[in-house]
């Protein structure tokens, strides 16, 4: 396949954009030292963490699969929370940015919950009093035959469960 230059720009572009993007976030988390998320709370309005992802279910397959690194923030004004994930898959940066819904923020923990997903239902629980974040990775049921049969052929038939650890 002939590449063009504004292809080979473009390419380019991109890649110097994630750069940017992912080498201020990188020093952040890299403030990291100790065993848990660095984790914040501003008021009664903002919570932010900091970290990476460790599952906990023990089983095979359920490791994420590249180096990353994770920062959270939940807004209560908006009712929503932003996971950023930067992590490098095959050689090049990658970025990734997923949102959630608030669906409970009281003084002991925020639950968010993104549906989006087809074959999952995706949550973050952020726990106060524990500081601790955990990520709940569910498959969707009661969908259509068709879409069954998808989410089983990627092997989504069990809940994945995560909790957010230092970095380092």
């Amino acid at each position: 396949m002939k590449r063009t230059l504004a292809t080979l720009v473009a390419e380019r572009l991109i890649h110097s954009l994630s750069l940017v993007l992912l080498l201020p976030f990188c020093a952040i988390c890299a403030t990291a030292q100790s065993k848990g998320p660095i984790f914040v709370t501003l008021g009664n309005s903002l919570a932010t963490a900091k970290g990476k992802w460790k599952a906990t279910t023990g089983r095979p397959g359920d490791e994420v699969a590249f180096k990353h690194v994770v920062a959270i923030e939940c807004s209560k004004s908006s009712r929503e929370c932003l996971e950023c994930t930067a992590n490098v898959v095959e050689g090049e940066p990658d970025v990734e940015l997923e949102h959630y819904e608030i669906v409970r923020w009281d003084a002991n923990e925020i639950l968010a919950q993104n549906d989006s997903p087809d074959c999952m239902t995706n949550q973050l629980v952020i726990n106060f009093k524990e500081q601790s974040v955990m990520a709940i990775d569910a498959p969707k049921t009661g969908t259509t035959k068709k879409l069954d049969d998808i989410c089983k052929s990627q092997a989504i038939d069990h809940s994945q469960t995560y909790k957010l650890i230092s970095p380092y």
